[in-house]
C-alpha cells in the first residue's frame, strides 16, 4: 500500500499515485499532509494515479473523501482533480465519486488515459494575456 503526494509548483499541479490495497485514511492522511504543505498553494489542480491500486472502498469511503474536501474547501479553493483508472471497478467508484464531489470545491473527472487527463486539467485554466 502506498499513497504519495506531490506538489508541482511550476506546473500548479498536485500529482498523486496510489497503489496495492489502499485505505481511505492512508488517502486522507495524504491530503491533509499536501494542504499543509508550505508548498501548496489553495487553487492548485490535481492528478491521482490509480492505475495500480487494487480497490476495496465503498461508498461510505468515498463520502468520507467528498466530506474532506468539503470541510476543507477554504485551504483547497476552486480546482479541477483528475483522477487516472484502468479497472472496471475502480472506473465505476471513481466516477461515484466524481457524482458524490459535485458539492465539494473541486471539479473531479474520471479517465483512463494519463495525457487527456493532464489535457482536461490545463483547459481549464484561464488563458494568459
Amino acid at each position: 500500500m502506498t499513497v504519495e503526494f506531490r506538489i508541482d509548483k511550476e506546473d500548479r499541479i498536485v500529482y498523486g499515485v496510489l497503489k496495492g490495497e489502499v485505505d481511505v485514511s492512508e488517502v486522507l492522511a495524504g491530503l491533509e499532509k499536501v494542504i499543509s504543505s508550505d508548498d501548496y498553494e489553495p487553487e492548485l489542480d490535481g492528478i491521482t494515479d490509480l492505475r495500480a491500486m487494487k480497490w476495496e472502498s465503498d461508498q461510505g469511503d468515498l463520502r468520507l473523501l467528498v466530506h474532506f474536501l468539503i470541510e476543507n474547501r477554504k485551504r483547497i479553493g476552486k480546482s479541477r482533480s483528475a483522477v487516472v483508472v484502468s479497472g472496471d471497478r475502480t472506473y465505476g467508484m471513481t466516477r461515484m465519486f466524481e457524482v458524490f464531489s459535485e458539492q465539494a470545491p473541486i471539479k473531479v473527472r474520471v479517465f483512463r488515459d494519463f495525457d487527456k487527463a493532464k489535457r482536461w486539467v490545463l483547459e481549464g485554466r484561464p488563458k494568459a494575456g
